[in-house]
């Protein structure tokens, strides 16, 4: 059986993550940034996934232990949107971590190298809604 998490368990993976966002900074081989970020992209195991599933799991959480006032219900709702948009990013960029190892060799196709179109935002769909 798995131990339980620990607080500090969430503070040594930040700290590790940003050890990583501060080695893709110095410009690191490309290969090298695909094992780095492979992990954090893949749609099966990944970090963002990680994430999507706490987040979900925060969302149900605040909505079963509340008293249902409407700013505790956008909690709920806002951590169920996060959950989904980690999910589409997660699918989104899940050929990331192989794309940047193919950064070493240039490509002649310049749209080899455009950026993935982010996957619409459900915030801000529901934010230009309130607006009407």
């Amino acid at each position: 059986m798995p131990r339980k998490p620990r607080p500090i368990d969430i503070a040594d993976t930040a700290v590790a993550l940003d050890t990583v966002a501060a080695r893709l900074d110095e410009h690191i081989p490309a290969d090298e940034a695909a094992r780095f970020l492979r992990p954090v992209f893949s749609p099966h195991q990944g970090l963002l996934v990680t994430l999507s599933n706490l987040a979900a799991s925060a969302s149900r959480y605040a909505s079963e232990h509340t008293d249902a006032t409407a700013q505790e219900r956008s909690l709920a709702l806002n951590l169920g949107i996060l959950a989904q948009e980690l999910r589409d990013w997660s699918q989104v960029l899940h050929t990331t971590a192989e794309d940047v190892g193919k950064l070493a060799v240039p490509s002649s196709d310049p749209l080899a190298t455009a950026v993935p179109t982010p996957p619409a935002s459900r915030a801000t769909a529901l934010s230009e809604g309130r607006r009407r």
